[in-house]
C-alpha cells in the first residue's frame, strides 16, 4: 500500500500541472468557442502550449478542445463568454462594412440585421444587446429604445454574475462605467476583451461613429477619469 502511494505521489510530483495531465485528452484544438474546425488556430499534445495560443487570441473568443470534442478552456473561464466575444468580433466587422452608424435604433438591430427595413444604427448597448442576442440569451431581453439599464435585470435573471473589481475582470464581462454619484450612474457599456499593452484594454465598443468605423476590437483606457468611471460589470454564467 505504501509503494502504492509513494508511486502516486511521484506521478502527481513529475506533471508539471495537474489540470494539463487530467483534464481532457489529447490532441487540443484552439478553434472557435463553437468548435468550428475551419476555424482553427493550433493543434497541441500540450494543454498548457493550448491555454497559451488561447491566451495570445483571447480577445477574438478563440476556446481550448480536446479530440474528444469537450470544451477545455478560454480565457474568460466560460464558453459563453468565449462565444460574447467571438460573436462581436463578427457584429463589429459587419457594422463597419456595412456602413452603419452611432444611434439609437427603435429595436435591437440583432432582429433587423440584414432586412430591408434595417436602420443601420447601432449604439454601446445596441452592440452590448446584439451580441448577447447571438449568442443564445434572446428569451425576454429588452427590444425597446434604451438597453442601458435595462441590460442589468436580463442579465441577472440569465445567471450572469456582478463584479465590482475592476482588477478582476475577465474576456467577454459586460462592463458599465458612468458618473459617480448620479442617480442613473450608467453612461456608458460595452464588452471588455482582455488586458493589452501599456496599461491599454481590449473592447467591442459601439459608443461613437469612430469606434464603428474602425477595426475592432479597439484599445482603450478602462475608463476616463473624472468623466466616468468604472460602475460594474456582468459575467456570463458557464452554461451550454
Amino acid at each position: 500500500m505504501k509503494r502504492l502511494v509513494l508511486l502516486m505521489l511521484t506521478v502527481c510530483l513529475m506533471c508539471p500541472a495537474v489540470t494539463s495531465c487530467s483534464k481532457g485528452t489529447a490532441p487540443y484544438y484552439v478553434r472557435s468557442p463553437y468548435n468550428e474546425e475551419g476555424t482553427q488556430i493550433g493543434k497541441y499534445d500540450s494543454l498548457k502550449e493550448a491555454k497559451e495560443k488561447a491566451d495570445e487570441k483571447k480577445e477574438y473568443g478563440y476556446a481550448v478542445f480536446d479530440s474528444k470534442g469537450e470544451f477545455i478552456y478560454a480565457p474568460g473561464k466560460t464558453l459563453v463568454s468565449a462565444k460574447i466575444l467571438w460573436e462581436a468580433k463578427i457584429i463589429a466587422d459587419h457594422i463597419r462594412d456595412n456602413g452603419y452608424s452611432y444611434g439609437h435604433c427603435k429595436i435591437n438591430p440583432a432582429l433587423t440585421a440584414g432586412k430591408e427595413d434595417c436602420e443601420k444604427l447601432v449604439s454601446c448597448d445596441r452592440l452590448v444587446g446584439w451580441a448577447l442576442y447571438n449568442s443564445g440569451f434572446t428569451e425576454g431581453q429588452p427590444t425597446a429604445h434604451g438597453l442601458m439599464a435595462d441590460l442589468i435585470p436580463f442579465m441577472v435573471d440569465k445567471g450572469f454574475k456582478k463584479i465590482e473589481n475592476p482588477a478582476k475582470l475577465l474576456p467577454g464581462d459586460v462592463v458599465y462605467v458612468g458618473y459617480e454619484g448620479e442617480p442613473e450612474p450608467y453612461g456608458h457599456v460595452f464588452l471588455y476583451a482582455g488586458e493589452g499593452p501599456d496599461g491599454l484594454y481590449y473592447r467591442y465598443d459601439g459608443g461613437s461613429d469612430a469606434r464603428i468605423r474602425s477595426t475592432q476590437p479597439s484599445l482603450e483606457p478602462l475608463s476616463y477619469e473624472p468623466n466616468r468611471i468604472f460602475i460594474c460589470a456582468y459575467r456570463a454564467p458557464d452554461v451550454d
